[in-house]
C-alpha cells in the first residue's frame, strides 16, 4: 500500500484530519481553494528558491534568502524523520519525539496520525523514501524579515510502500506524484513545518 495521507489506503479518521488541515490552511488566506496555501499577501516577497541566489541586495533579501534556506531544510528532515519512525521494524512510536524535530501544530497531528494508523491500525511496515522531486519556495512573510515560508512540491512515493510483518505488499496500491504544499513556519527561533497538504496521486 502506498504511503501516505489522502490516498484510497488512508483511514476515514486520517482522511477527516487531512481535510481539517485544508481547511485550516484555507482559513489562513488562501485565494485558490482549499487545497492551496495562503497565497502572498501585501508585503510579502517571493525568494529565488530555485537557484537560491539572492534578489537585489540588502537586508531584507539576505533575511528572505536565509528563511527560504532554513525553511528548505526543516520541509527536507520533517520527511526524513517520518520515513525514519515508520520504518521501525515492529509498531512504530506515532509518539517518537524524533518527529516532533522538524514538524509542529497541524502537521506535527497530521504525521502523528498517519504513522498512527500505519503501523498500529494497519499493522504495517513502511520501506523506501519518498523522493522530493521540487520543493521550492513561492512566498515568504513578511517580506523585511520572513516568519513564514510556503513551500511548493512533487512527491514522488512509489518507492514508499508500505509492507506486511512477513515482508510482502500490504495491497496493490501503488505509489505516485502527489502535489504537497508545505507552510513552515519561524517559532522560538526554530523553523518547522506548521501544515502540510499532500494530494492524491497524478496531481504533479
Amino acid at each position: 500500500m502506498a504511503m501516505i495521507h489522502v490516498r484510497s489506503r488512508r483511514c476515514v479518521a486520517a482522511a477527516f484530519l487531512a481535510s481539517a488541515i485544508i481547511a485550516s490552511v484555507a482559513a489562513c488566506g488562501s485565494q485558490g481553494g482549499a487545497s492551496s496555501l495562503p497565497t502572498s499577501p501585501e508585503g510579502s516577497t517571493t525568494p529565488p528558491a530555485a537557484s537560491g541566489a539572492p534578489s537585489p541586495t540588502g537586508t531584507a533579501a539576505l533575511a528572505s534568502s536565509l528563511a527560504a534556506t532554513k525553511a528548505l531544510a526543516a520541509y527536507r528532515g520533517a520527511f526524513a524523520d517520518w520515513t525514519a519512525v515508520e520504518a521501525i521494524p515492529n509498531k512504530a512510536d506515532y509518539q517518537n519525539p524524533q518527529l516532533a524535530n522538524h514538524l509542529t501544530g497541524a502537521a506535527l497531528s497530521y504525521v502523528t496520525g498517519a504513522v498512527y494508523v500505519n503501523t498500529n491500525v494497519d499493522g504495517a511496515v513502511a520501506h523506501g523514501k519518498p523522493v522530493l522531486l521540487n520543493p521550492t519556495v513561492s512566498q515568504a512573510v513578511p517580506a523585511s524579515n520572513p516568519t513564514q515560508v510556503v513551500i511548493n512540491d512533487c512527491v514522488q512515493t512509489n518507492a514508499w510502500l508500505l509492507y506486511t510483518t512477513d515482508g510482502h505488499l500490504y495491497n496493490n496500491v501503488p505509489g505516485g506524484r502527489e502535489k504537497t504544499q508545505a507552510l513552515v513556519t519561524l517559532n522560538g527561533g526554530t523553523w518547522k513545518v506548521s501544515k502540510l497538504v499532500m494530494e492524491v496521486v497524478g496531481t504533479c
